[in-house]
């Protein structure tokens, strides 16, 4: 098989990278608060899942929901844990009681915020649209923003909480275009909802950033509608992606450890790629170039086993494919600014638990790479790579080639850094590959760290990591570097200079 080639453009620079790209979700479903995040025995955060947490630096968590977030009435969360009122979980629990559990409201508001400041992250809240009201909304902020003297930031102080919260990022609803979605409706209501809510939340404090509702080419007429009628209220517009989805007619049932099964997987990150640029460019067409809106690719995972609520463990495979999606990311820059991978803990989750066990799927340990070794700014590379092709499933709806070899590079402000992220989806075979950087003798040290694994279907558990993290230091750098890319492998290539 030939080789591929890597050339790096250090000059053409994509965008400013915000770090709010490495986000995460969590939702009430399944364990994902009780009996993950939250130990309900104790009525305190679970010590092992935070401590993993804040290895991965979380710059921002999402929370409520998803679907939950439509259902959910903030006051029944705060106040004395004992007087907080038990809840139908809706919509999980028509799913069952493993998916959707009584809701106790042992973990609201407060608790929410005491998790993101326990693990360095902002919080961003989905109000509810679906079954609340702009006056419900408005009162949330307050509760969290508002100074002692207000109604119900007075209400925080004297449940112990005298500093304003200073929740900056607040999403209106959640996927509303959906028949599955409580209070499901038109894009035309949508709109007049949206811009209610904002009037209501925004005279309560009107430093925040709103988020709406978006959708993907499947629904592309909701898309332009509220662009066309809201658009200048919003400062992000919210997109949802899976692959391959949980239902049959998506292609669940044929997802397998295969061949054929994981060429699908690797070329959907490719497809989520054309899918945010159709955003991005149907953001432009209604709104102009100077528009300001910014994309919260909020979430954004593979499900397809509705079991996987429940419980999930990604293989290297899996792994090899987020990172194809973060390098996707990491491309269009300029305008995605936010990214939540759905979801954080045990629902289809980037860590797992049983008890007081832990243990880091393939996609925690991706997230960790490019978290820590991102720069500033992206920059522009072109790719030269031996191809494969894929057979047709749920998104993607035409055969295509799509290359083993893909790069995204990044950038610090002073030049002094340069981090390239390379990835060998070939599921066999190293790949020979030239990476060509302008004066490259200027960097002193070039380190690579590589994550791989016997297999593509090598997997973590309770019990053993499969899936390891190597590295390796090189010095008196040549003009160019000519490097074999282990099979199934991610690698980040970090250069140097004083």
């Amino acid at each position: 098989m030939a080789g591929a080639s890597v050339s790096i453009f250090t000059v053409k620079v994509l965008g400013e990278i915000d770090p709010l790209i490495y986000g995460h979700f969590i939702e009430h479903l399944g364990k994902c608060i009780y009996g993950g995040i939250w130990d309900p025995e104790k009525g305190v955060l679970n010590e092992k899942v935070i401590k993993s947490i804040m290895d991965l630096k979380p710059p921002v968590i999402r929370w409520p929901g998803g679907c939950f977030s439509d259902n959910y009435h903030w006051m029944d969360g705060i106040g004395p844990v004992e007087e907080r009122p038990v809840r139908e979980n809706l919509p999980w629990s028509l799913l069952g009681p493993e998916f959707g559990p009584q809701e106790t409201n042992r973990f609201g508001t407060d608790e929410f915020i005491m998790f993101c400041r326990n693990v360095g992250a902002e919080p961003y809240i989905n109000v509810n649209v679906g079954s609340g009201a702009p006056e419900e909304a408005a009162n949330w902020v307050e509760y969290c923003n508002g100074y002692t003297d207000t109604r119900f930031g007075s209400l925080r102080a004297k449940y112990g909480h005298l500093k304003s919260y200073k929740v900056r990022y607040w999403g209106i609803g959640n996927e509303l275009y959906g028949p599955w979605e409580t209070g499901h409706m038109s894009a035309e209501e949508y709109t007049e909802k949206f811009i209610e809510y904002h009037d209501a939340m925004k005279a309560v404090d009107s430093e925040i950033e709103l988020v709406a509702v978006g959708a993907d080419h499947r629904f592309s007429d909701w898309t332009k509608t509220v662009l066309q009628k809201a658009g200048k209220y919003i400062n992000y517009l919210s997109v949802h992606l899976y692959f391959t989805g949980a239902l049959p007619e998506e292609g669940g049932s044929e997802i397998r450890e295969d061949t054929k099964t994981y060429r699908r997987i690797i070329a959907s990150s490719y497809r989520f790629q054309e899918i945010l640029e159709w955003v991005r460019a149907t953001i432009e067409s209604v709104m102009g170039k100077n528009h300001g809106i910014k994309i919260a690719f909020d979430e954004w995972n593979l499900w397809w086993d509705f079991n996987q609520l429940l419980q999930a463990n990604y293989s290297l495979r899996d792994g090899l494919w987020a990172a194809l999606v973060l390098n996707k990311i990491i491309k269009l820059s300029n305008i995605v600014k936010m990214a939540n991978i759905s979801q954080l803990v045990n629902v289809i989750g980037v860590i797992q638990t049983s008890g007081e066990n832990v243990f880091h799927t393939a996609l925690y340990d991706v997230i960790k790479l490019y978290r820590e070794n991102t720069q500033k700014y992206a920059i522009s590379t072109e790719i030269f790579s031996p191809k494969f092709t894929f057979e047709p499933l749920g998104l993607l709806k035409e055969r295509k080639e799509i290359p083993y070899i893909d790069c995204s590079a990044t950038i610090s402000e002073d030049g002094k850094t340069l981090s390239l992220f390379i990835i060998n989806s070939h599921p066999k075979k190293e790949l020979p590959t030239e990476v060509e950087i302008p004066k490259l003798r200027s960097y002193d040290k070039l380190t690579i760290k590589e994550i791989n694994g016997p297999n593509i279907h090598a997997k973590n558990d309770y019990h053993k990591n499969e899936i390891t993290l190597n590295q390796r230091e090189f010095h008196q750098l040549p003009d160019k570097i000519e490097y074999a890319l282990p099979a199934h492998s991610i690698s980040v290539m970090i250069l140097t200079k004083t």
